[in-house]
């Protein structure tokens, strides 16, 4: 009884952990809920055009009208489709948001 102890009578319990996706998508949803949009769009658009860089950089290089039409023939897209993909989205316009993201991330895969 007099014998010191070390340490505690039980193990602590495990805590539960979150995997990195749904620390992102916590993330996401944080920033979405509280009007920064904006911020999720220009990263995705940031990462898109890093890689372009990497790998076009003569598209990247470019810019206004001939930078989208270096990406389209690059990506063998519609001119349109890229230039509606890397515009930002109306504010509150939620199917538009996940719409130009899914491009940039489509546009920035094919890369």
């Amino acid at each position: 009884m007099r014998a010191q102890r070390f340490g505690p009578l039980q193990p602590s319990p495990r805590q539960e952990r979150r995997s990195l996706l749904e620390h992102v998508r916590a993330s996401g949803e944080h920033l979405h809920r509280y009007g920064k949009s904006p911020l999720l769009y220009d990263a995705v658009r940031q990462s898109f055009l890093a890689r372009l860089r990497r790998r076009a950089p003569l598209a990247a290089a470019l810019a206004g009208d001939a930078q989208l039409q270096a990406i389209a023939d690059h990506l063998r897209w519609p001119l349109e489709r890229v230039r509606l993909a890397l515009q930002l989205p109306p504010s509150r316009d939620d199917a538009a948001l996940r719409e130009r993201i899914a491009l940039l991330i489509q546009m920035r895969n094919q890369l």
